[in-house]
């Protein structure tokens, strides 16, 4: 006869029982149990594209599975955005995200999602724009002559902006604001690096891009830099000056860091953010990031979501003048 105390008694048992297989089981399905998809809303050759591929080699040495880097374009860059946001927030996916994505709730309708749609990881770099010209053709000048010729010649000058709304055109918009210059825009689908085959084509006249989406051409000679954005001049192009020493107190560029749907649980976080941590302190990962044209700028995911935050009030300014544009 089974009485009470031992009714109670098998009860404890069968629960201890349970919570020692939960927990083995939970310690054999540790995150990540399988490859970790990570999306590049961008065409391949691009600086995101560049910085992602960099990154996802040196996952698997300290995650235990490999990062597999998916190319999905479109939309400038929304439909990728969009993509990451509708799939299982479960860690297995991610985005290379860059400042356009705080652009976009603002600039492209029926976008759904904003910076704080997502949870950030880390932040891995700060690629200033570049203003390249094609060596040999009229443009090719020094950066004070250019830019008297835009001035004397309003909406003439065709310039490459990379996509629509993307931080090409970002940042066209804002040396247009600083300057009153005006440029005529051409705007492409697939990021700078179209920008840059168009300039070598002589389809345009100038174009914006990072140094990744045009490194060989400028190694070769093919393409001259004339002007970038950065705060300081570039340990890859020491003899380019800054649009601050050309008299335009701008700093442009894109940032770039990975970011997770909301609602990823926080366990697969923690391994991502400590993840993150350690590849970045790689001097194999810093070395490779350098090869790449990347110039290293780290933020953690606390430093970085307070930097989204505060890029969110400052980039409604510039967004009401590509509005405008429409």
């Amino acid at each position: 006869m089974i009485t009470l105390k031992k009714l109670r008694s098998v009860v404890v048992v069968s629960l201890i029982v349970m919570l020692v297989a939960v927990t083995a089981g939970s310690a054999l399905g540790a995150y990540p149990e399988k490859p970790i998809n990570i999306i590049v809303t961008w065409g391949p050759g691009g600086g995101v594209d560049v910085t992602t591929r960099v990154f996802a080699k040196h996952v698997e040495k300290y995650l235990g599975q490999p990062m597999v880097v998916q190319n999905v374009e479109g939309g400038g860059g929304s439909v990728g955005f969009t993509q990451v946001l509708k799939s299982r927030a479960d860690g297995y996916t991610l985005t290379m995200a860059a400042s356009p994505i705080m652009v976009h709730p603002y600039t492209i309708e029926g976008v759904a999602y904003k910076y704080s749609s997502f949870e950030p990881v880390g932040m891995l770099t700060f690629d200033p724009v570049l203003l390249l010209v094609k060596t040999g053709s009229n443009f090719d000048m020094e950066a004070k002559e250019f830019l008297e010729f835009v001035r004397e010649n309003p909406g003439k000058l065709l310039l490459g902006v990379g996509s629509h709304w993307g931080s090409h055109d970002f940042a066209r918009a804002q040396i247009e604001m600083a300057t009153g210059l005006e440029f005529q825009r051409v705007a492409f689908s697939a990021g700078g690096k179209e920008g840059v085959t168009a300039l070598l084509g002589g389809h345009i006249n100038a174009t914006i891009a990072y140094f990744a989406e045009a490194r060989s051409n400028i190694q070769e000679g093919t393409l001259k830099v004339i002007a970038m954005g950065g705060m300081e001049r570039s340990p890859f192009l020491p003899e380019v000056p800054t649009l601050k020493e050309l008299g335009i107190d701008l700093v442009l560029g894109t940032w770039r860091g990975i970011l997770a749907p909301k609602g990823t649980p926080e366990e697969a976080l923690a391994v991502l953010r400590d993840g993150f941590v350690k590849i970045v302190n790689d001097p194999e990962f810093l070395e490779d990031l350098e090869k790449s044209g990347n110039v290293p700028v780290i933020a953690e995911a606390k430093e970085f979501g307070a930097m989204m935050e505060k890029e969110d009030v400052a980039v409604q300014k510039v967004v009401e003048k590509l509005k405008a544009e429409q």
